[in-house]
């Protein structure tokens, strides 16, 4: 009996990763905004998405596509950024006692609620400007990444991601003449729509 009682609490608690098997697909993103003033009272809002798609191959392997824009409103300019990065995204271990790992968990292949993983990948990065009297110029190049986060489910299609992401932005044009390095640290929500 006692058993049986610990073998449905891990059915009923990994049900939410039978969603990572292969062909699944995950949806997610972030909203922010920003409002401030500088020293003469001016004011600079700053508004920005950031999306998530993400195509499962199998339960440790995944393909990521993150499109993110950024709008920034000056008081004599209007600056538009975009950065599109596509990763493949693997699982490096998962976040679970090493008796459930060896016994139930993966004899059932299971899963577990919370694991570590790893990106790579490439993308393309692209700014604009738009200054008042002024005709607006566009600027874009290509980027890489590397990041690594922790990945949680809670309940049967949500999950939490919490990463960090080392960005490398390639000059390009007159106006960005040297590479740019972007570190990101984020907390963002997805759903599953297919499973």
């Amino acid at each position: 009996m006692k058993r049986a009682v610990v073998v449905l609490m891990l059915l009923f608690c990994s049900f939410p990763l039978m969603a990572q098997r292969k062909g699944s697909t995950e949806i997610g993103g972030s909203i922010s905004f920003h409002s401030n003033q500088d020293a003469q009272q001016r004011n600079y809002s700053d508004l920005g998405f950031d999306g998530l798609i993400c195509y499962y191959l199998s339960r440790n392997i995944g393909i990521d596509i993150e499109p993110g824009v950024g709008i920034s409103f000056q008081p004599d300019s209007v600056s538009i950024a975009t950065l599109l990065m596509g990763s493949l995204r693997m699982r490096l271990f998962d976040l679970i006692p090493s008796g459930y790992r060896k016994n139930d968990v993966y004899r059932l292949d299971l899963g577990v609620s919370s694991s570590v993983f790893a990106n790579l990948g490439v993308g393309l990065w692209s700014e604009g400007y738009s200054l008042s009297q002024k005709p607006s110029t566009t600027y874009s190049g290509p980027a890489v990444m590397a990041g690594i986060g922790t990945f949680s489910q809670f309940g049967r299609f949500s999950t939490l991601r919490v990463k960090l992401q080392f960005i490398e932005l390639f000059p390009s044009g007159p106006v960005f003449t040297k590479r740019r390095t972007l570190v990101q640290v984020g907390v963002g929500f997805g759903l599953f729509i297919r499973s």
